[in-house]
């Protein structure tokens, strides 16, 4: 029986210009139902943008994340 290394074969895929492809409209829906994220009137995610920049830069720690409370600890 080969083992997965073995098994696996190794492609090297590089993406030219010409293969890759960005739809020029969105169809995605924004915050407020709006289609276009570059039509919308204000930005409500730049500043969360922003914040998860410096996480990934380490010029920030991220937030602990919130403890959820038990939802059936006090039913029996």
């Amino acid at each position: 029986m080969p083992s997965k290394k073995q098994a696996a074969k190794k492609t090297s895929a590089v993406a030219t210009a010409e293969d890759l492809w960005i739809a020029p409209k969105s169809n995605l829906k924004g915050d407020n139902g709006d289609r276009a994220w570059n039509d919308r009137l204000a930005t409500p995610t730049g500043s969360r943008l922003l914040e998860l920049a410096d996480i990934a830069l380490g010029l920030k720690k991220p937030e602990p994340p919130k403890k959820r409370r038990a939802a059936a600890a006090g039913r029996e």
